[in-house]
């Protein structure tokens, strides 16, 4: 698990996540919440993916982003 604080913003920057994504990570956090007894909300949740996740999804995004490029090469 991350070494960082939770929900504890630092400085804050605005990201537009749309509808959407913001009800996907809404509802997750309601979830945990509710199982967990916790005041879990949408941002502690995009935080915690963001902590645990970033660097495996910028590994695997920018080994797709390649493939597509030599794919598109290649024709």
């Amino acid at each position: 698990m991350s070494q960082k604080k939770l929900g504890i913003p630092g400085n804050t920057t605005v990201i537009y996540v749309g509808k959407a994504r913001y009800r996907s990570l809404a509802a997750h956090a309601r979830e945990i919440g509710y199982l967990s007894n916790a005041d879990i909300k949408a941002t502690t949740f995009l935080h915690y993916l963001i902590d645990e996740f970033a660097d495996k999804a910028h590994t695997k995004l920018l080994d797709e982003l390649k493939n597509k490029i030599k794919t598109q090469e290649e024709d």
